[in-house]
């Protein structure tokens, strides 16, 4: 009978350490990996939203390309924290971004998107800058 009980706490340990490991690490892991890439994301294709004005067909082709890939990490940024159970308690205890700061970031991402795919004349490359600041500094704040 011990033997027994041994192998169902045995087995009960596991499938908690699995449970734990798949409702809560790995989307915790997968929150960090996308901060991580739209950190990346915002200083590497700086070039080309600061340019977008350029109206060459090959780099019109390249804001395009940036304003998708800046759309699509916005949108699985919020799909990664809405994958997260109890994120606000985890908010709380400031093991996550808020959630205030993820809307921000996702918006600004998206308004960056939206800007320099827009017309020249409403291009305002003055806001473009203060967005992409302001991303990095909750994103790099986040990471210390």
């Amino acid at each position: 009978m011990e033997i027994f009980a041994t192998i169902i706490t045995g087995v009960f340990v596991f499938v908690l350490g699995q449970m734990i490991l798949k409702l809560f690490l790995e989307p915790l892991q997968e929150l960090q990996k996308i901060q991580r890439q739209l950190i990346e994301d915002v200083s590497f294709y700086a070039n080309i939203y600061y340019n977008s004005t350029i109206d060459t067909p090959e780099f019109r082709n390249k804001v395009y390309e940036t304003s998708d890939i800046l759309r699509k990490n916005a949108v699985k940024l919020n799909a990664i924290v809405l994958t997260i159970p109890l994120y606000k308690y985890l908010e709380k205890l400031n093991i996550v971004t808020k959630k205030s700061d993820i809307s921000t970031i996702q918006s600004r991402l998206i308004g960056i998107s939206n800007l320099m795919t827009g017309k020249k004349e409403n291009m305002d490359f003055k806001m473009i800058h203060e967005w992409a600041k302001e991303i990095e500094l909750i994103l790099k704040m986040r990471d210390k």
